[in-house]
């Protein structure tokens, strides 16, 4: 079980460290939040993997607040990746996924200053396609501000520090969810 509680700590340790290199990034682009959509974005950001890393299982809104949106089949490995730096949204239907979008940015305009609030919301240009772009356009109603590259230079800068998981790695970490899961359960059950 120290195995599992490590593992679960220092993944959150990096997540948010990963994620206030992105939020240094949006501030250097004058970006209010950045709408990742990549699976592989997702994973390097957050070690949310799904059930296929290659398919889009999630979408993550990066802001003043982390928010990973996914459906309620993956609920059991998200909410083991919520903490202080990551929320987590499940949604019962798709749906939810985009109502939910609207109202993280509708919420983020009223705590900010309205002259302001969330004017420049950046996407990954390279992944999304224009029927996703013209959807999230309708439904966020602000301009949103393409951005190529954006995640996939924050991984070139420090190779070492910052390596993208190879398959290998990512079966390891998706047995290593897998295992604190099991761990999480039984102690729900048992009380330990």
């Amino acid at each position: 079980m120290q195995q599992n509680t490590s593992f679960i700590y220092n993944l959150r340790s990096k997540v948010k460290n990963e994620l206030n290199d992105l939020k240094k990034v949006l501030g250097d682009k004058k970006l209010d939040s950045q709408i990742i959509t990549n699976p592989t974005n997702i994973y390097y950001l957050t070690g949310f993997i799904g059930l296929a890393p290659e398919d889009r299982e999630a979408i993550l809104l990066v802001g003043k607040k982390s928010t990973l949106i996914t459906a309620k089949l993956y609920q059991q490995e998200a909410n083991l990746l919520k903490s202080k730096d990551l929320d987590v949204f499940i949604a019962n239907e798709r749906n939810e996924i985009e109502n939910h979008i609207k109202s993280l940015v509708i919420s983020s305009q009223k705590i900010g200053s309205p002259a302001k609030a969330l004017v420049k919301v950046g996407f990954e240009s390279n992944d999304l396609t224009y029927k996703e772009f013209q959807k999230y356009q309708k439904l966020i109603g602000k301009k949103l501000k393409p951005y190529e590259n954006l995640i996939e230079n924050l991984r070139i800068i420090c190779p070492n520090c910052h390596a993208v998981k190879t398959r290998k790695e990512r079966k390891l970490r998706s047995r290593d969810v897998k295992e604190a899961m099991l761990v999480l359960e039984t102690s729900a059950v048992t009380g330990v």
